[in-house]
Protein backbone atom coordinates (compact mmCIF):
# COMPACT_ATOMS: atom_id res chain seq x y z
CA UNK A 1 0.00 0.00 0.00
CA UNK A 2 1.24 3.60 -0.90
CA UNK A 3 0.87 4.55 2.92
CA UNK A 4 3.99 2.17 3.80
CA UNK A 5 5.77 3.21 0.69
CA UNK A 6 5.59 6.62 1.85
CA UNK A 7 7.09 5.66 5.55
CA UNK A 8 9.45 3.51 3.99
CA UNK A 9 10.82 6.12 1.65
CA UNK A 10 14.63 7.94 2.08
CA UNK A 11 12.33 11.08 1.99
CA UNK A 12 10.30 10.04 5.00
CA UNK A 13 13.32 8.87 6.88
CA UNK A 14 15.03 12.09 6.44
CA UNK A 15 12.00 14.17 7.40
CA UNK A 16 12.06 12.26 10.53
CA UNK A 17 15.54 12.76 11.39
CA UNK A 18 15.26 16.27 10.68
CA UNK A 19 12.60 16.60 13.08
CA UNK A 20 14.38 14.48 16.03
CA UNK A 21 16.96 17.10 15.18
CA UNK A 22 14.96 20.11 15.82
CA UNK A 23 14.12 18.40 19.07
CA UNK A 24 17.51 17.54 20.40
CA UNK A 25 16.39 13.89 20.39
CA UNK A 26 14.22 14.19 23.17
CA UNK A 27 10.63 13.96 23.90
CA UNK A 28 8.55 16.82 22.96
CA UNK A 29 6.40 15.66 26.19
CA UNK A 30 8.42 14.15 29.15
CA UNK A 31 11.76 15.15 28.48
CA UNK A 32 13.54 11.84 27.84
CA UNK A 33 16.90 12.03 26.04
CA UNK A 34 17.52 9.56 22.83
CA UNK A 35 16.15 5.98 23.29
CA UNK A 36 13.31 4.63 21.12
CA UNK A 37 11.87 7.92 19.48
CA UNK A 38 9.40 8.33 17.29
CA UNK A 39 7.62 11.16 14.85
CA UNK A 40 4.13 12.04 14.87
CA UNK A 41 2.63 13.77 12.95
CA UNK A 42 0.30 16.19 14.62
CA UNK A 43 -2.10 16.46 11.81
CA UNK A 44 -2.76 12.54 11.20
CA UNK A 45 -0.69 11.51 8.11
CA UNK A 46 -3.93 9.59 6.88
CA UNK A 47 -5.82 12.98 6.93
CA UNK A 48 -3.28 14.46 4.58
CA UNK A 49 -3.17 11.98 2.29
CA UNK A 50 -7.01 12.49 1.81
CA UNK A 51 -7.35 15.85 2.19
CA UNK A 52 -4.76 16.15 -0.53
CA UNK A 53 -6.11 13.22 -2.66
CA UNK A 54 -2.41 11.69 -2.54
CA UNK A 55 -2.69 8.35 -5.12
CA UNK A 56 0.57 7.90 -5.80
CA UNK A 57 4.28 8.38 -5.18
CA UNK A 58 4.87 11.03 -7.04
CA UNK A 59 2.01 13.12 -5.27
CA UNK A 60 3.13 11.81 -1.80
CA UNK A 61 6.74 12.95 -2.84
CA UNK A 62 5.43 16.57 -4.24
CA UNK A 63 2.82 17.28 -1.02
CA UNK A 64 4.60 20.02 0.90
CA UNK A 65 2.47 19.32 3.85
CA UNK A 66 3.36 15.77 4.13
CA UNK A 67 6.82 17.09 5.06
CA UNK A 68 6.71 20.21 6.98
CA UNK A 69 8.84 20.09 10.13
CA UNK A 70 6.27 22.03 12.07
CA UNK A 71 4.03 18.34 11.33
CA UNK A 72 6.32 16.50 13.21
CA UNK A 73 6.83 16.42 17.14
CA UNK A 74 9.38 13.85 18.76
CA UNK A 75 8.13 11.46 21.10
CA UNK A 76 9.13 8.42 22.92
CA UNK A 77 7.21 5.33 22.67
CA UNK A 78 5.42 5.83 25.89
CA UNK A 79 4.37 9.45 25.16
CA UNK A 80 3.41 8.17 21.53
CA UNK A 81 0.86 5.85 23.03
CA UNK A 82 -0.76 8.88 23.93
CA UNK A 83 -1.53 10.62 20.36
CA UNK A 84 -4.89 10.51 19.28
CA UNK A 85 -4.65 7.75 16.68
CA UNK A 86 -3.83 4.88 19.77
CA UNK A 87 -5.97 6.54 21.70
CA UNK A 88 -9.08 6.58 19.06
CA UNK A 89 -8.31 2.47 19.09
CA UNK A 90 -8.69 2.52 23.16
CA UNK A 91 -11.22 5.22 23.30
CA UNK A 92 -13.92 2.72 20.89
CA UNK A 93 -13.33 -0.33 23.54
CA UNK A 94 -13.85 2.32 26.31
CA UNK A 95 -11.22 2.15 28.15
CA UNK A 96 -10.02 5.76 27.76
CA UNK A 97 -10.22 8.73 30.74
CA UNK A 98 -11.40 11.06 27.93
CA UNK A 99 -10.57 14.60 30.36
CA UNK A 100 -6.64 12.91 29.81
CA UNK A 101 -6.91 12.12 26.37
CA UNK A 102 -7.91 16.05 25.63
CA UNK A 103 -5.87 17.57 27.49
CA UNK A 104 -2.94 15.13 26.23
CA UNK A 105 -4.17 15.72 22.67
CA UNK A 106 -3.57 19.53 22.82
CA UNK A 107 -0.22 19.44 24.68
CA UNK A 108 0.77 17.93 21.77
CA UNK A 109 -0.55 20.16 19.69
CA UNK A 110 0.69 23.13 21.02
CA UNK A 111 4.33 21.45 21.38
CA UNK A 112 4.25 20.06 25.38
CA UNK A 113 4.47 23.65 25.94
CA UNK A 114 3.52 23.13 29.64
CA UNK A 115 6.35 20.66 30.31
CA UNK A 116 8.88 23.99 30.97
CA UNK A 117 10.75 22.72 27.59
CA UNK A 118 9.54 25.83 25.46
Amino acid sequence: PLHEFIRKSLQYKKWMNACMTRDNWTCATCNNHGGDLHVHHIKLFADILEENNIQNREQARLCEELWNLNNGITLCIECHKLTHEYLKNIEKQNKINKPLFIYQTSMLMKGGKDNGRN
